[in-house]
């Protein structure tokens, strides 16, 4: 949970950070806060498109809420 919360304070320094929002999605996902992974890994995607670790991160999310 701690580190959803310093991910969540660094994005409002740096909202345009694609790093910042992954890691952000792979903490809530880890704390199967599977729709608001999503919803990072998408603004992540959103500022770098070709990030391969978002797409798969998102892919992952997608797949546990067996959304295929």
């Amino acid at each position: 949970m701690q580190a959803r919360t310093y991910f969540a304070a660094a994005i409002k320094e740096e909202p345009l950070n694609h790093s910042l929002w992954n890691k952000y999605g792979a903490a809530c996902a880890q704390l199967l806060q599977t729709e608001e992974s999503i919803r990072a890994y998408k603004l992540a995607i959103d500022l770098r498109p070709n990030y391969a670790r978002t797409i798969v991160n998102l892919g992952l999310s997608h797949n546990n809420m067996a959304n295929f």
